[in-house]
């Protein structure tokens, strides 16, 4: 029988794809995941990730797309994911308003000449937007719960909570710690299966990028501990940093914490 409740990393670098060949173990696409809660069929975010999204959903007729924010790396497979332009698929896109904005009209500026040749008018799906609301929560059908959070990081972003038959997944990138952020998500996050959250930098190397919206690994284990989080994936990987890099700092993590794993691409999590 097919398992039906399944977190799949398809993007978990940060920033911008990468393409240097010592990268190719944990992977180059950015920020997409997809999770299989039960019958439903849910994406966080839209980077280069959601490419790999296309055979996943290939006999799926719905699916949500939760967006974090609108900063390219978190948007940028849209331009490609082949499911947009496909008739018959029924697709759910959601994203909180920004700069008097609605969700389309943000993905209209970003797909438009002369940045790109062709709008969002050309997708063929038939595409539900929703504008919703931070700290608001909603239902996707009737088994599915999503809690909302605001995360620290510029320009709006959301974080999310997906709960469905005594299950939950919590999406934080991009999140920045701090004394007063890191205690809400905690509270946000309390006893998730699996928490989602942004390792971008090293605690080293942290001081010198404080307030561009992103976090360490040390702060995670902190947060892990205070929220009670039964699964750890970290995320939003540098661009610099490489396969070694990676698997060094994933021996440590597993030293310390046998439920802490480094995201990379095509790893399965069953919930």
């Amino acid at each position: 029988m097919e398992e039906k409740n399944k977190l799949t990393v398809l993007g978990c670098r940060g920033s911008m794809p990468c393409s240097d060949k010592a990268c190719l173990k944990y992977g180059s696409a950015t920020s997409c995941f997809y999770l299989q809660a039960g019958d439903t069929e849910i994406l966080f975010d839209a980077g280069t990730g959601i490419l790999s999204s296309t055979a996943l959903l290939a006999d799926a007729k719905e699916c949500h797309l939760l967006l974090s924010h609108m900063h390219m790396d978190h948007i940028q497979g849209m331009a490609f994911w082949r499911p947009l332009f496909t008739k018959g698929k029924s697709i759910h896109v959601y994203s909180e308003k920004r700069g008097g904005m609605t969700t389309k009209e943000q993905l209209q500026n970003f797909l438009r000449p002369p940045y790109w040749p062709i709008g969002i008018d050309i997708w063929q799906a038939d595409i539900d937007y929703r504008d919703i609301t931070c700290g608001e929560t909603f239902s996707i059908g009737e088994d599915v719960l999503v809690k909302t959070m605001r995360s620290h990081h510029p320009n709006t972003c959301t974080l999310y909570r997906v709960e469905w038959g005594g299950k939950s997944v919590v999406y934080a990138l991009d999140f920045e710690h701090s004394p007063e952020a890191s205690a809400e998500l905690a509270a946000f996050a309390k006893e998730c299966d699996v928490l989602i959250y942004d390792s971008t930098y090293s605690p080293e190397s942290y001081p010198q990028k404080a307030g561009w919206g992103h976090s360490t690994w040390l702060e995670a284990l902190k947060l892990k501990e205070a929220a009670g989080v039964k699964k750890l994936l970290l995320a939003h990987h540098e661009i610099d940093s490489t396969d070694e890099i990676l698997d060094n700092l994933q021996k440590k993590l597993t030293e310390l914490d046998n439920n802490v794993y480094l995201a990379r691409e095509g790893m399965e999590i069953t919930l």
